[in-house]
């Protein structure tokens, strides 16, 4: 089937690229689409680089919400413990008292963390990853028993900080890339 020049009317072979009588550009038989660009390239056009700039902020906005989130599960759990060594009258209330008040100064870090995220989200993670791995070490060598103790929670809750260090690194290659390509007003 042959395709029409929309400038001159002329029949061509569906192959061609531009008109045999006018010498201009055929449509294309194939639609054109957006290029797609992998993780670790960046745009070169305006709407790209304004689309990987939204990316950033989203990478930031990630990494900010799990340190928010695990300091709001360690702040809890601190109200658990402090209810209970509150409420148990056999004298182990005063342990559970001060690993409650523990456990809160580590969900303030987290916070503390988690605001520090939302300007520069890969130290951050670092912190809060390190933070809690020294953490269950910690335990686990003042109580081997502990290793096992909430082990599911723990390997979670790396996992979910170790995917906050990879938005914190993704953050840091899209900025530094902006930054690079970003036009000089000279």
């Amino acid at each position: 089937m042959n395709v029409q020049c929309p400038h001159c009317s002329a029949p061509n072979p569906p192959e061609s690229r531009f008109c045999g009588a006018c010498g201009k550009a055929l449509p294309s038989a194939l639609p054109t689409r957006p290029v797609i660009i992998g993780e670790k390239d960046f745009a070169t056009s305006e709407s790209g680089r304004a689309l990987q700039l939204d990316e950033l902020h989203r990478r930031a906005r990630t990494a900010r919400n799990i340190l928010f989130f695990l300091a709001i599960l360690q702040l809890l759990f601190a109200g658990a413990l402090t209810a209970l060594g509150a409420s148990d009258a056999t004298g182990r209330s005063n342990g559970l008292l001060v690993l409650g008040a523990a456990v809160g100064v580590v969900g303030l870090l987290f916070l503390i963390l988690g605001f520090w995220a939302g300007r520069n989200p890969l130290p951050a993670s670092i912190v809060g990853l390190v933070l809690y791995a020294t953490l269950v070490v910690g335990d686990a060598l003042a109580s081997p028993a502990t290793i096992i103790q909430g082990a599911i929670i723990k390997v979670f809750i790396i996992i979910v900080l170790a995917k906050a260090v990879s938005a914190g690194v993704r953050h840091r290659q899209l900025k530094k890339h902006i930054a690079q390509s970003a036009p000089s007003h000279a």
